[in-house]
């Protein structure tokens, strides 16, 4: 415990928490070591405002979620109570969040520096999906600093958000939404409802597709989501209808 302190005294208590949630992160997916996609979805959990701020008009929280538990071989939970170490790369990344607090002649250290870190251990996975999501280290660190927030040209803009299709096993389009950063997407499993179903019947997700399309003249991101199409099927008797 002094160990800590000594190490992150210097943090905010929000990026301290980022440290926390990444820990149990690495836990819950049974890795022997705290990594860098780790640290990213303890951002992802802790500070909302920033990572809204910049990964908002591209990407779900889930979205990235996902993309996380597709690439990593998921293990049995190691307990909360073990003390997990940092890889080398996250070790990096503290290190470069380090340097971007003083660079900035900012006394403690907090999430915006953790995001910088992880954009400037470049080869990490983190990163990867960072840059996936359009970030580059400069033109965020300056976002950052107050600088580079004038308007984008039309040409420049992200594309406007996903449509997100509720379909029917057979692929029939059931309802359309509109994705937003306030709309929480559910995972495969999980039970919903449709917006406009006058019994509230209850379908359950078998299946999430995203779709993506080519923007080659975007320079912060190639790639856009398209579409995101959620399979739902139905799990039987309608909940609330009465009885006959």
């Amino acid at each position: 415990m002094l160990l800590f302190l000594s190490v992150f005294e210097r943090y905010t208590e929000k990026a301290r928490r980022v440290i926390f949630f990444a820990r149990y992160e690495a836990s819950q997916f049974g890795s022997p070591f705290i990594e860098t996609e780790h640290l990213l979805l303890g951002l992802l959990r802790e500070d909302k405002a920033l990572t809204n701020r910049f990964l908002a008009e591209h990407y779900a929280d889930e979205l990235i979620r996902q993309k996380i538990e597709d690439h990593t071989l998921i293990r049995e939970k190691v307990s909360t109570s073990v003390d997990l170490p940092l890889s080398n790369e996250c070790k990096r990344v503290l290190a470069y969040a380090a340097e971007e607090a003083e660079r900035a002649g900012d006394k403690h250290l907090g999430t915006e520096h953790l995001l910088l870190g992880l954009l400037r251990e470049e080869k990490c996975f983190a990163a990867a999906i960072l840059h996936e999501c359009g970030l580059r280290l400069n033109t965020t660190r300056e976002r950052l600093s107050g600088r580079g927030e004038q308007e984008l040209s039309p040409e420049q803009r992200p594309l406007g958000a996903p449509d997100i299709l509720l379909i029917d096993e057979g692929g029939q389009v059931l309802t359309e939404l509109r994705w937003t950063p306030a709309l929480a997407l559910p995972r495969v499993g999980e039970y919903v409802r449709l917006p406009e179903d006058e019994v509230a019947k209850e379908f359950r997700v078998e299946r999430i597709t995203y779709s993506y399309i080519r923007v080659p003249f975007a320079e912060r991101r190639k790639d856009r989501l398209a579409k995101i199409e959620i399979t739902l099927a139905p799990t039987g008797e309608p909940k609330n209808a009465e009885k006959q």
